[in-house]
Formats: C-alpha cells, sequence, structure tokens
C-alpha cells in the first residue's frame, strides 16, 4: 500500500493511496485491460472482487490506526452523510446491507464485531466529528477533496465529478461541516490527485455549464499544448477551487496535488484510462485522539 500524506499530526491525518507505489510504476511498461484491477483498491461497488477489497480495506485501517474505514456509495449528487455523536441515522436506506445504523454505539458493535468497512447508502460526502473513524470517497478521474476544521474537530470527503461539482457539492459540505461546529475561516482543503484540464476533454454541453475561465477552447494550430482536436476542455480543479473560495475558504489554505490521474493511469486508477471497471483511488481523513 502507498500513501500520500496531506498531513499528519497529532489531531488529524489527511491522506490519498495510489494503486501502485513509485517503485512499481517505474518498473511498468504500460496498463492493459488486464490491469483495472490491480494495486491497491478499496472500492466494493466497481465490480473489483470483495476478497481484493476487504485485504486492502484491513491494510488501511492498520496502517492509520482507524477502527474502521467509512465510505458512501458515490452517485455523482449532493447528498453529505453526517455521522457524529447525536445522529440518528435510522434510516435502512442509508446502508447497502439495509442494517440500521441508529447511533454511534451501533458504529461501534460493527467495529467490536470485526467490520473494518461501513458502507453508507448512496451519497457523495461524509463528514463526522468521531475520533478514530476514517471517512473517505473513491474516485478515479473526478475530484476528491477533504476538508478539515482542526479546532471544532469536524472533517468532510467529499466526491466532486463534474455533476457534482455543477450542483455545488463543495457547498454542502461546508454547510454540513457547519452544522457540527465548524467555520470556514478555520477550515482547510485539500484537492487530491484527479484528472487535470490537459486531459479533461468534454463535450459543448458540459462545458457549457461551467464559466468560461474554467473552460479552454483548443485551437487547431500546432503546439496547442491543451490536447489534441477541437472539443473544449474543462478546468475541474479550478472550478472546484473557485467553489471552496466561494464557500468561504481562502485560496492560501487550499492544497492542490499535482498529479492528473489521466496521465499517470500506472500510479492511480483513471476511468478515462481503464474503463469504469476498474479500481479507485481512496482519498481519505481521520481524526486522531488528541
Amino acid at each position: 500500500m502507498d500513501v500520500d500524506y496531506f498531513v499528519r499530526n497529532d489531531r488529524v491525518w489527511v491522506g490519498t493511496t495510489s494503486r501502485k507505489p513509485v517503485g512499481a510504476v517505474k518498473a511498468c511498461s504500460g496498463v492493459t485491460a488486464e490491469d483495472s484491477y490491480s494495486g491497491f483498491s478499496v472500492c466494493t461497488y466497481t465490480g473489483d472482487s470483495s476478497q481484493h477489497t476487504d485485504a486492502c480495506v484491513e491494510e488501511l485501517a492498520r496502517a492509520i490506526d482507524a477502527k474502521c474505514v467509512v465510505m458512501p456509495r458515490q452517485v455523482h449528487g449532493t447528498e453529505i452523510a453526517v455521522l457524529d455523536n447525536s445522529e440518528m441515522l435510522d434510516n435502512s436506506e442509508m446502508l447497502d446491507n439495509s442494517e440500521m445504523l441508529d447511533n454511534c454505539e451501533m458504529l461501534e458493535a460493527r467495529i467490536a464485531d470485526g467490520a473494518p468497512c461501513v458502507m453508507l447508502g448512496e451519497a457523495d460526502g461524509v463528514v463526522t466529528n468521531l475520533k478514530g473513524i476514517a471517512i473517505g470517497v473513491n474516485t478515479a478521474d473526478c475530484v476528491p477533496v477533504v476538508v478539515t476544521d482542526e479546532e471544532a474537530g469536524v472533517v468532510a470527503a467529499i466526491h466532486a465529478g463534474w455533476r457534482g461539482a455543477v450542483a455545488h457539492i463543495i457547498g454542502e459540505g461546508v454547510k454540513a461541516m457547519g452544522s457540527l461546529g465548524a467555520s470556514p475561516v478555520r477550515m482547510k482543503a485539500y484537492i487530491a490527485p484527479c484528472i487535470h484540464v490537459c486531459c479533461f476533454e468534454v463535450g459543448e454541453e458540459v462545458a457549457s455549464q461551467f464559466p468560461e475561465d474554467c473552460v479552454v477552447r483548443p485551437s487547431e494550430s500546432a503546439g496547442d499544448k491543451t490536447g489534441s482536436g477541437i472539443k473544449p476542455h474543462v478546468d475541474l480543479v479550478k472550478f472546484v477551487t473557485k467553489e471552496l473560495n466561494a464557500a468561504g475558504i481562502a485560496t492560501d489554505r487550499i492544497t492542490i496535488h499535482p498529479d492528473c490521474t489521466r496521465c499517470n493511469p500506472v500510479r492511480y486508477f483513471s476511468a478515462r484510462a481503464l474503463g469504469i471497471a476498474s479500481g479507485r483511488n481512496f482519498t481519505f481523513v481521520i481524526l486522531k485522539n488528541q
């Protein structure tokens, strides 16, 4: 397992997994369809074997000393699941296995039963103030965002695909954090590896949903650096950054990982490179005991 940490202090750890460590990437000559699930992945709903994903979850939980790893079933929407000390999650639809997670004691009971992974129902973000519980999102080109307010002890993991991004899921996540006492002026945000403008070629029907300063329209001249062809490219990272700003998080409190997943499909899972039937990168945050 290879984890790239943004933050690792006595209050919070923020990190993102890659499918292969740097050394393994250097030894690889390319990627084929048969490789689409090879490497580290904890995502349980994109066709990977449960034996493989279970082993990866257990490895991650051990490495970060997490009581369990919580993740949502992502659907490119704007729903944010909130897990806190008083939240009553008594809707059976919140869990894929139709069990009831009706309070934190139930969560602790599932941990005691040896369940390292808690799979929530349909949502594209998770907010919590629970210590020792890792929350995260799975991506393979979409933008994974972690937001933290270390002083308040509130964190969020958000999946911002282009649909969720233009529907303002970032603002929804920050608002949910506020319900637990977090403040945007104290928040820091971390954007993990995702598709960058160089590779995010889209049709006009998608480009038209973004502000023009987040759209690059390639010329057909030689030397154009945005990609071949005449389709526009969307700068999804820039748009998500603007959404974080709009939610009250200053640019100097936002850290952006430089890697493009589509440019690096051996190190990272990329749906555009491997297809949607492939593994996923996992971006997580865990509040540590102080």
